[in-house]
């Protein structure tokens, strides 16, 4: 795997985790 790929995964794991994040914070806020 190239040093490019690497931190374009990297940046997509981020990404998803914040995005999850969020996603589960308006879940509680709404129940």
């Amino acid at each position: 795997m190239s040093h490019q790929t690497c931190e374009r995964a990297r940046k997509n794991t981020k990404k998803s985790i914040m995005v999850k994040g969020i996603g589960a914070r308006r879940l509680h806020s709404d129940a």
